[in-house]
């Protein structure tokens, strides 16, 4: 079994994305009504199918519903991408397993 490293989204502040390809909320203060804050514990957000294969994750980001794509996200964070290649294709062709590892950084011609 490997080691599981998490890392902060270089573009989502309140992410974490893993190795193996989960996702999960940092832990943050939150105001409320009046002068009060209250303390948010982070959590390893759920993962759903996509209906083709592909998993998504779903959080809040400036009061709305954000969807996005678990292995886009695991790319982003881990996988340095110099050429600006627009997709990010799974080598051994298993849309669900999103470890980095399984990643890289394509163009549409070669996914």
């Amino acid at each position: 079994m490997k080691t599981e490293i998490w890392k902060k989204h270089p573009y989502i502040e309140k992410l974490e994305v893993s190795t193996l390809g989960r996702v999960r909320t940092l832990d943050r203060v939150v105001p409320c009504r009046g002068n009060r804050t209250q303390f948010v514990k982070g959590r390893v957000l759920k993962q759903r199918d996509n209906g083709i294969g592909y998993l998504q994750t779903s959080f809040r980001m400036n009061r709305k519903l954000v969807t996005k794509s678990v292995h886009r996200l695991v790319s982003e964070t881990f996988i340095s991408n110099p050429d600006n290649l627009p997709q990010v294709n799974h080598k051994n062709c298993d849309r669900g397993d999103n470890r980095v590892s399984n990643l890289e950084w394509c163009d549409e011609s070669y996914n």
